[in-house]
């Protein structure tokens, strides 16, 4: 996902948006061999985050 210029990801649009596409990139991340270490999702803050590894160790989010 682009950072908008301000540098974080629309706000614009609808969480349950944002939600749908993080969760989509995730499952893709998965099937190329990526690991899901935790799910964070907090509706009253308007946020949703995937912590995810590479098959290399390296940890990395999915907002």
């Amino acid at each position: 996902m682009a950072l908008r210029p301000e540098g974080r990801p629309g706000r614009d649009v609808p969480l349950d948006i944002r939600t749908q596409r993080a969760k989509a990139e995730a499952e893709r991340l998965l099937e190329a061999g990526a690991a899901v270490l935790r799910i964070d999702g907090e509706p009253n803050l308007e946020h949703y985050a995937a912590a995810m590894q590479d098959p290399e160790g390296n940890e990395f989010d999915i907002v």
